[in-house]
């Protein structure tokens, strides 16, 4: 239990919360100075008392604030009170002005918060996201772990976050960042990219991805020794940047179709799929399409019709029909189209759409 402010008096007997509520909003008093019966530090009373408890100029104070708080933000109700008690603001000034041990549970607090669309948008402000920014240069681990994951909560949720953050150049940061961190903190950075990748306005993406090298980059981290999450994220990341053009012919001269090819037989069933998706992209592109037949895929690409994972079956049956394009492929499936007849009367509309338009194309003859 929270030491209560001696400013509050507390009671033994119950009040209705909705009364309390009204008594909060509408008092012109300051908070520290409301008296309440049956005051607690739990349920309605909690936020409103740990957030005037953050402002006290006792850190063992503050601190016994920031950690209730950090077991007390998972409940949705809880969170949405903090909001509008200005708790994000009281955190960020914790977070640019105190000590290491309460900037990480300030920013523990910011993290719980984006787990929500409403936290996550209030948080998408240029103040704030400049105090994280230079909080990112701190030495602290744990401080720029907390920083990472925020920014991840944040663009997997709102689309105007996505777009502050490449409108303040932080994509290039991460860039930076993404080469030097660890294999943990590289996960989260990867997923902010990717979220950039597909929610970012064309003021932005592609031309930020092309002046940063991403694809570059990204097809470092399909190398063997690199862990399976990693190679799973970063396929995203260039199966989302491949649906621009420039992007297939980016990656035909870094000869990342090759490496995807590779990646067909992971042991990783998620490595797997994400590395059909990435070359259904790539194989648009003409050029691409006679790179990868080079590799003699199109035997893999028929063993996995026989999964039963729905998105493996479409990925690698929309990669079939780009690559049925290219006449090496054309030859090689006329006599395999029995494999591909079999999702024509499929549940799922666009695997049997997908199935239809490959035999049309693989079956097409040039008058």
């Amino acid at each position: 239990m929270i030491t209560p402010s001696p400013n509050v008096s507390y009671t033994q007997c119950s009040e209705n919360i909705e009364h309390i509520l009204n008594k909060i909003y509408k008092s012109k008093t300051p908070l520290e100075l409301l008296t309440f019966k049956n005051q607690t530090a739990y349920g309605y009373k909690a936020i409103p008392k740990l957030s005037f408890e953050l402002t006290s100029t006792r850190k063992e104070t503050r601190l016994n604030a920031l950690t209730f708080l950090t077991k007390i933000l998972h409940k949705p109700e809880n969170a949405a009170q903090g909001l509008t008690y200005n708790l994000v603001d009281i955190l960020l000034l914790i977070i640019k002005d105190d000590t290491v041990l309460e900037k990480q549970l300030a920013l523990n607090c910011l993290l719980i918060l984006t787990s929500t669309f409403i936290g996550s948008h209030t948080i998408a402000t240029e103040k704030n996201f400049f105090v994280l920014k230079e909080e990112l240069k701190c030495g602290d681990a744990t401080i720029r772990k907390y920083i990472y994951e925020i920014f991840h909560g944040i663009c997997s949720k709102d689309k105007d976050g996505v777009n502050l953050f490449l409108s303040m150049n932080l994509y290039s940061l991460f860039m930076d960042k993404l080469k030097k961190e660890c294999y943990e903190f590289q996960y989260s950075i990867l997923n902010v990219l990717y979220f950039c990748i597909q929610h970012g306005r064309p003021s932005f993406i592609p031309t930020y991805l092309f002046e940063n090298l991403s694809l570059q980059t990204f097809s470092k981290f399909l190398d063997p020794y690199i862990p399976a999450k990693l190679k799973i994220i970063a396929e995203k990341c260039i199966m989302a940047l491949c649906l621009h053009n420039e992007a297939k012919v980016e990656s035909c001269k870094l000869k990342i179709p090759q490496k995807l090819v590779k990646l067909l037989k992971n042991r990783k069933k998620e490595v797997r799929i994400n590395a059909v998706g990435a070359l259904m992209n790539i194989s648009i592109n003409n050029d691409a399409k006679k790179i990868i037949n080079s590799t003699n895929v199109l035997s893999t690409l028929l063993d996995f019709l026989k999964e039963n994972d729905q998105e493996t079956i479409l990925y690698t049956l929309k990669t079939i029909t780009n690559l049925s394009e290219d006449y090496v492929a054309k030859d090689q499936l006329t006599d395999k189209t029995y494999l591909i007849e079999v999702f024509l009367n499929h549940s799922n509309p666009h695997i049997k759409n997908a199935a239809i338009r490959a035999i049309k194309i693989i079956n097409w003859k040039m008058n």
